[in-house]
């Protein structure tokens, strides 16, 4: 059976950086971008010895230090994103074989941990990417970072999401693609899930925007339940509002469609079913629909 760790971030680190990247990104009709991102690099991690292995082991530098490049990672394009993650990975490579590693376990660390406030999936797979094809890493390694690659790329950001079948509360049954809204949101949770009761108050009415919209039918919200066991689905199903889709998943294989690496998880979609929001807080949601909707 697999293991689902329930959520536990830090909110408010999360919105602080959530409302720091709108304001930024507002700030201009473009992307933020450098012009050369050689120099940009060079410039970021001067006087940083790549040679010394011992810098892996030291965060107050090496771990603070790259902290701050995936801030900047996140407002540069998706070229010049690769761009310096492959040149930061060239680097700690020729430095040696542990501060390569290093890099690589900061990138987890920061980029893929669900509980971290940076955390990024586009951002994370070009160190995947670069670890599989350039690492020169033991089998051990390689096959890890290609696991992990194959569930960042499910379902990201501008694809299709993975259709599936699912089974009411009712016990009818119907498909993701088969919803019809503008917008539609997958809220993978257990009810059992602490942090999923806060998600829940504000999906069920402690947020007018979103109450509003499922009023109004421009979003549809698909609570669905994605454990294997269903003492805690049989037990609380009933509890979650008229209006939405509360189900679980009619087939085993449909659980590999997603990949869920903590609870609550929000997804949302367009009406052709293409991803906007994938595993966001619910607080990016909400604002991107408000402003969507000019409420």
């Amino acid at each position: 059976q697999r293991q689902m760790c329930i959520r536990d971030r830090t909110y408010m680190k999360q919105i602080a950086f959530l409302i720091i990247s709108i304001l930024m990104l507002g700030c201009s009709s473009k992307p933020v971008t450098k012009s050369n991102p050689a120099a940009s690099f060079v410039s970021f991690w001067e006087g940083f010895d790549f040679s010394n292995k011992a810098m892996t082991n030291n965060p107050g530098v090496t771990e603070a230090k790259f902290k701050d490049f995936c801030g900047d990672l996140i407002f540069s394009s998706k070229t010049e994103r690769k761009q310096q993650i492959d040149t930061l990975l060239s680097r700690s490579k020729q430095g040696s074989k542990e501060m390569f590693l290093g890099f690589m376990e900061l990138a987890e660390k920061h980029l893929a941990d669900p509980n971290s406030p940076l955390r990024n999936e586009e951002c994370y797979i070009p160190f995947l990417e670069y670890a599989i094809k350039e690492g020169k890493i033991d089998e051990a390694y390689k096959e890890r970072y290609s696991f992990q690659l194959r569930n960042a790329l499910k379902n990201r950001v501008g694809t299709i999401a993975n259709d599936f079948t699912y089974i009411t509360r009712e016990g009818t049954t119907g498909t993701l693609k088969s919803i019809k809204a503008n917008y539609t949101l997958i809220y993978f949770n257990n009810p059992d899930c602490h942090d999923c009761k806060r998600v829940y108050n504000i999906l069920a009415g402690d947020s007018p925007t979103l109450a509003h919209l499922v009023a109004r039918g421009e979003l549809a919200i698909l609570a669905l339940y994605p454990d294997e066991s269903l003492t805690s689905w049989n037990k609380n199903k009933g509890i979650y509002p008229y209006n939405w889709i509360v189900a679980r998943y009619a087939r085993d294989i449909d659980r590999e469609r997603y990949n869920i690496p903590a609870i609550p998880s929000t997804y949302l979609l367009d009406k052709n079913k293409k991803v906007i929001y994938k595993d966001a807080i619910i607080e990016a949601v909400e604002s991107y629909l408000r402003h969507k909707y000019k409420l």
